[in-house]
């Protein structure tokens, strides 16, 4: 997403907090909240809350038969959903957009419950709904997932495909806090001789700092330079090193998280985009090119 929401929505942050417990491993409780919060909604409901409440709550159940549940009823929410209550939420949503991801899902379920053949008219229908999709990441990954499970259910195998969505969390190696200064000096005095920090690297427009006692505590000071290696550097609040910035694109982008701006390579050897956080934080989420 590139477009910030247009109005506040306490059902939508209930959602995300909840799936955040989910990510952070407490699906019990994640699946507890979302439940209350269905009861909230109702059967007759928000369709844009029902459909992106049951696409988490599917993904919080292993048994392919509970999530197929959950994602039919999403899917369902999905046909009374129209652009523009969907566009009330990010002025770049398109229903047509959700549809691949829908149908897949079920036909993953389908796949893994045995029922080949009515998983096969799903994932004929993901595929004519795919080209809605453009040709960034997120396209890439679910028409390769579409790939994935239609070879699946060739073989006629049930098992749980290593790339579905579910709780499994990104492999996060470092954070960093990114402090924008207006004084360079002064803040590297205050980083380094009271906190005593090292600098671990030294460049135009940013300091890294790292922890003499442990060495994996760091965090960013960075300043507006003409000639700053990393001009973008300013706009961030947080740093993130991740096994895969790829995966970590796709599934922001799955998940209606705001990109903030598009993943690519920067020169300096590293792969990252920028998603915005539910409190309006941007994290710069990165990964070393190999």
């Amino acid at each position: 997403m590139t477009d910030t929401p247009t109005a506040s929505d306490p059902t939508m942050d209930a959602i995300s907090q909840a799936v955040t417990l989910g990510r952070s491993g407490d699906t019990d409780t994640a699946r507890r909240e979302l439940l209350a919060l269905w009861q909230q909604i109702g059967a007759a409901g928000d369709p844009f809350h029902r459909c992106t409440l049951a696409h988490y709550l599917a993904d919080l159940h292993e048994n392919p038969a509970e999530a197929l549940i959950w994602d039919t009823r999403a899917l369902d929410a999905a046909d009374t959903l129209s652009d523009e209550r969907a566009r009330r939420h990010h002025s770049s949503l398109s229903v047509a957009d959700f549809y691949p991801s829908l149908h897949l899902n079920i036909a993953d379920n389908l796949r893994r419950s045995g029922a080949f053949d009515i998983a096969a008219e799903h994932l004929h229908l993901a595929e004519q709904h795919a080209d809605a999709l453009t040709d960034d990441a997120y396209g890439v990954m679910i028409r390769t997932a579409i790939t994935e499970v239609r070879e699946a259910a060739r073989r006629h195998d049930t098992t749980r495909r290593p790339s579905a969505p579910g709780t499994v969390t990104i492999e996060i190696r470092r954070a960093m806090a990114v402090i924008v200064t207006d004084d360079p000096a002064a803040a590297r005095e205050f980083y380094e001789e009271f906190l005593g920090f090292r600098v671990a690297m030294d460049q135009d427009g940013m300091l890294m700092f790292a922890s003499i006692s442990t060495p994996t505590t760091q965090l960013i000071v960075a300043w507006h330079s003409p000639t700053a290696v990393d001009p973008e550097i300013t706009a961030v609040d947080i740093s993130m090193e991740v096994g895969d910035a790829d995966a970590a694109y796709s599934r922001a982008k799955t998940e209606g998280f705001e990109i903030v701006r598009e993943i690519r390579d920067e020169v300096w050897g590293i792969r990252r985009f920028f998603v915005r956080d539910p409190a309006g934080r941007v994290i710069n989420v990165a990964s070393h090119i190999s």
